[in-house]
């Protein structure tokens, strides 16, 4: 340590001799004092003005604002307004919108990735695209009842799709971990949705482009894939399989909704998907009405809470089944139409944003 400190005054004399012009800066408070190394050049100050009362050090002040840094709003000129009205929307278009209006500006306005839906080469962050394949071979033949068989060959072959033949080591693992996963929801789904009959309707339903017609904005297209659509007894339900276990991004919280009071939706609901589903299936004229929406949190643990529904009882619905249009125009409205894209208040959602290099700068 005392070479260090010996080595470390040499290096600082040396760096103040050879300079013309010198600024040395600390900070003294009841926490902290300036160092032996100062004090000595202070002191030698001292001996060659022979004056131990004169100043020798300036006091800086500066003014510190300690509340967090935000992105800068981006204004959306015509140009930006011309490229919105060509877009075609989906549930994760307006989804993105809605938890950051900045990060819908950088990813589908400035900086438009490729989709990546499917990827060669997945990642065991990508299990969720494997688990979705799985569901939906399965179910090809919309029979709802666990066949063991069936779902060994179904999983065996959607991992050598995947993995190739050779599955060693994590990949096997996986592969368990995924085939005990599935096993557990496939065979206890009707005592989940606690429904008698089961009807499945269709899976991994797409929805080519239509044009609707929103007040104030004009004509605009929206798409979407669904992941299942299914007949519970009498009831139209739409579903919506997540990777997830987190059931705070997906709860509605209806007793919180205050229609007029935009600035505080995000304390009633964080997604809009399953409102977008609904809205699609009825602009798509879907030859069944859907009463009803759900998530599916496959990593939940807890069978009995694997399900968020959209509404969660008859009465929930019956009051606010009708903001479901109300809610989507309305997001699509302020997309076009509002003058700037503005940073979300969820700012610890920055740090795992594909943009927070660009828009942090």
């Amino acid at each position: 340590y005392l070479e260090k400190d010996i080595l470390f005054e040499y290096y600082l004399h040396n760096i103040i001799s050879g300079a013309k012009r010198v600024a040395l800066f600390y900070v003294e408070n009841d926490k902290s004092e300036r160092s032996r190394f100062i004090e000595k050049i202070i002191w030698e100050k001292q001996k060659k003005y022979k004056d131990l009362n004169r100043k020798y050090v300036n006091t800086v002040s500066y003014s510190i604002k300690l509340s967090p840094y935000k992105p800068k709003e981006v204004e959306k000129t015509a140009l930006v307004k011309g490229r919105l009205l060509d877009l075609t929307y989906s549930a994760s278009t307006i989804d993105t919108y809605y938890n950051c209006p900045l990060k819908f500006y950088y990813q589908y306005v400035l900086l438009p990735l490729e989709r990546d839906e499917m990827v060669e080469e997945l990642s065991f962050k990508d299990v969720g695209v494997i688990i979705h394949d799985i569901l939906k071979e399965y179910y090809a033949n919309k029979a709802v009842n666990y066949d063991e068989k069936r779902f060994i060959e179904v999983v065996n072959k959607c991992f050598e799709k995947y993995f190739g033949g050779s599955q060693k080591g994590k990949i096997l693992i996986l592969k368990h971990q995924v085939h005990e996963k599935l096993k557990k929801f496939i065979s206890g789904y009707q005592s989940i949705v606690s429904a008698q009959s089961i009807e499945i309707l269709d899976l991994e339903k797409e929805f080519s482009p239509v044009e609707i017609d929103i007040e104030d904005v004009g004509i605009i297209k929206i798409i979407g894939r669904v992941d299942r659509i299914e007949k519970r007894d009498d009831y139209v339900y739409v579903v919506d399989y997540k990777k997830a276990s987190n059931e705070d991004k997906y709860k509605v919280k209806w007793d919180k909704f205050d229609i007029s009071k935009r600035e505080e939706w995000v304390k009633s609901f964080k997604s809009i998907q399953l409102f977008f589903y609904i809205f699609l299936l009825q602009k798509n004229k879907y030859p069944f009405s859907p009463y009803n929406a759900s998530y599916f949190l496959l990593e939940k643990k807890d069978l009995e809470k694997i399900e968020i529904k959209l509404f969660k009882n008859d009465e929930e619905r019956e009051e606010n089944f009708e903001f479901i249009n109300i809610i989507i125009t309305r997001l699509i409205k302020e997309i076009i139409n509002d003058p700037i894209f503005r940073p979300t208040e969820d700012l610890e959602s920055c740090n795992s944003c594909l943009y927070k290099d660009v828009c942090w700068q």
